[in-house]
């Protein structure tokens, strides 16, 4: 009796374990999927004539906060030779509760020597604060590697 319950406990636990696995999955096709539309709608609302270059967008299921998140990145005015300054916007987005969890938005000035990045901060971003791209580039590996 008790080899046949060690053997329903074990299977059950495997059963289980490939539940858990299936919806880990899951939650990372249907985080592409959504992500993909995110992205669309974000190159509609910051659709602009001058922006240069859009970044290829990065999903990720986060496991441990349950959630999708989605890396967009827009760089404006880089290959514009009248413009004197490139401004850059890096965001991650949590889309299920449609909340920007970190971004990076500043300009770096074409002829200052230093080329020293200044942030420029935004008010449609709930409290999160604006962060330098290094700092920024630590957190988005960390949201993402969970």
């Amino acid at each position: 009796m008790k080899t046949s319950a060690c053997f329903i406990i074990a299977w059950l636990y495997c059963l289980s374990a490939i539940a858990v696995a299936d919806e880990l999955e899951s939650s990372k096709i249907k985080c592409s999927e959504l992500g993909q539309k995110f992205s669309a709608e974000f190159k509609k609302e910051y659709y602009n004539e001058d922006i240069s270059m859009w970044g290829n967008p990065d999903f990720h299921y986060n496991s441990t906060l349950r959630t999708c998140l989605v890396y967009t990145e827009v760089v404006d005015g880089a290959l514009n030779k009248e413009i004197n300054a490139t401004w850059y916007y890096r965001r991650i987005t949590d889309i299920y509760s449609n909340k920007v969890l970190a971004y990076s938005r500043y300009l770096i000035f074409k002829n200052y020597p230093t080329r020293k990045e200044a942030l420029v901060n935004l008010a449609n971003v709930g409290d999160v604060v604006n962060l330098l791209p290094d700092k920024f580039a630590t957190v988005k590996a960390e949201l993402f590697d969970q």
